[in-house]
């Protein structure tokens, strides 16, 4: 009697394999990976109390995965059955409820195996249930790569580095991202705030005009910005940089050489500056700020679709900046204008046309006077091409202490 019963579950086992691998093979190569959509795709389940073995096999037709068990594992086991709306995660974990039984993702395949169990054998663990963690959704279909609206410190995919939007990963790089996120969260306004805090840059005043600002990247002038992939700045000093941070959605640093993607960029690396573009539904943004040294900011963000379908859609967005230094004799005015207007021409084609307008206004310089010093708070001596009398600041200003010179640890800006 026992090689009886013996011989019906090796064909019950060997049964269930035969109709889960002819259920599921064929969609091998086309399917998905399960553990993307196990938590998120529901299916109906309809497996009544048996043999763990033809549960699983009704499981796989139902789901469309494929369960792998050594023999010795669901030989004699029961399964209390599942039914209803539920995910293959959700219906797999009821199915193996009470038996002693977990299992683990590979790929389309789920593998069962014993659940841990405390030395003492009394406490066993329950059904391990694999979840990935779901990204937030951009506000824009056709954009997916944009980071408004995600509410994420990072990308899914970057310009910078390749010709088109590739997945972060995917570009062997080293790339930074200041996200949309990052810049409302920290109230980034101006570019200058904002490359201060990519890892890598060094920011300093530019001597060769006063008030401009220069950048370097692994000890390296960096010599282009982009906007877009279209360079805005060729050289150090450029005042162009000097641009209002309300119409860019993020922006990305490429470190090392990158002139075969730029063209003219330098060997430290390339910044690129992705501008905002119009959301899928109407979308309607303002805020207002005051801080020290009566800094007052205010801006404004508009979105909408111009016909029913949504196939002509535009954007326009305005930041103003009144804002002055801890230090006397700077004031500066930002002005900062942006509209884009786009239509789906086709399945295939896009029409995209926008402009933007940055202002600069106001008396002073942007830097700091009279710096840097030395610790006691004289004024240290900056020589530039081998010349004694042209220093820093500029002439007219305090003096340099006598026999002072630039190179020096104790310098502080």
């Amino acid at each position: 009697m026992m090689g009886v019963i013996g011989g019906r579950e090796r064909r019950r086992l060997v049964l269930a394999a035969l109709v889960t691998a002819a259920v599921v093979a064929p969609g091998l190569g086309a399917a998905p990976a399960w553990a993307q959509s196990a938590e998120t795709s529901q299916r109906q389940f309809n497996i009544p109390a048996q043999p763990l073995a033809d549960a699983l096999a009704q499981f796989g037709r139902q789901s469309g995965m494929q369960v792998s068990a050594h023999g010795d594992l669901v030989r004699g086991v029961s399964s209390p059955g599942v039914s209803g709306s539920l995910s293959p995660a959700e219906a797999l974990s009821r199915l193996l409820a009470g038996t002693g039984l977990t299992y683990r993702l590979s790929g389309n395949t789920a593998i069962l195996e014993r659940a841990p169990q405390a030395s003492s054998g009394a406490v066993q663990l329950g059904p391990v249930r694999v979840e990935g963690a779901s990204e937030g959704e951009s506000v824009s279909s056709h954009y997916p790569a944009m980071t408004e609206g995600t509410g994420s410190y990072t990308a899914r995919a970057v310009s910078a580095g390749a010709k088109l939007d590739t997945p972060l990963r995917e570009v062997p790089r080293s790339i930074s991202v200041i996200t949309r996120q990052q810049l409302d969260d920290q109230h980034l306004t101006q570019f200058q705030d904002a490359i201060q805090q990519l890892p890598g840059v060094t920011f300093y005043a530019n001597t060769a005009g006063w008030g401009d600002q220069a950048y370097s990247v692994r000890s390296f002038s960096l010599n282009s910005i982009t906007v877009d992939g279209s360079v805005i700045k060729t050289g150090v000093g450029d005042s162009a940089t000097n641009t209002g941070l309300a119409k860019f959605d993020n922006i990305q640093l490429v470190r090392g050489p990158e002139g075969l993607f730029s063209g003219n960029a330098g060997p430290g690396g390339s910044i690129n500056l992705v501008r905002k573009r119009p959301v899928d539904d109407f979308q309607l943004k303002a805020a207002l700020s005051a801080g020290s040294w009566n800094n007052y900011y205010g801006e404004i963000d508009i979105s909408s679709p111009l016909d029913e379908g949504g196939n002509v859609r535009a954007r326009a967005v305005a930041s103003y900046n009144d804002t002055e230094k801890f230090y006397e004799n700077s004031h500066r005015k930002y002005l900062t204008l942006y509209g884009i207007l786009e239509a789906d021409l086709s399945e295939r084609t896009l029409f995209s046309l926008g402009g933007s307008y940055d202002k600069i206004s106001g008396t002073g310089q942007d830097n700091a006077p009279y710096f840097p010093r030395y610790s006691t708070g004289d004024l240290a001596c900056c020589r530039f091409g081998g010349h004694r009398d042209r220093v820093f600041p500029p002439i007219g200003g305090p003096q340099c202490k006598e026999g002072s010179s630039a190179a020096s640890s104790s310098l502080r800006r």
